[in-house]
């Protein structure tokens, strides 16, 4: 039962990165950043779980702030979120 949730869980994080690239025009590093981000993962953790600097991930952020039209971290997590 583990094994089938932990697949399930994996099934929705790739369908909500391919949702957010195709919405915002994102790169898949970029999608796997907000999806992170929206999962309340501060840009330490999310650098950490992705396999990033944090310097990389700053880079991203500044992107996806660009391709959102957001400013803030905060934003970019309520416009996320807000999505169906």
């Amino acid at each position: 039962n583990a094994l089938i949730t932990l697949c399930n869980a994996r099934h929705y994080q790739n369908n909500a990165v391919e949702m957010l690239q195709h919405l915002f025009t994102l790169t898949r590093a970029e999608a796997s950043l907000a999806s992170c981000l929206a999962d309340d993962y501060s840009l330490d953790e999310a650098a950490k779980t992705l396999g990033r600097s944090v310097s990389t991930v700053r880079t991203q952020l500044k992107s996806i702030f660009s391709k959102t039209d957001t400013h803030r971290q905060s934003s970019l997590i309520k416009l996320i979120t807000s999505i169906p």
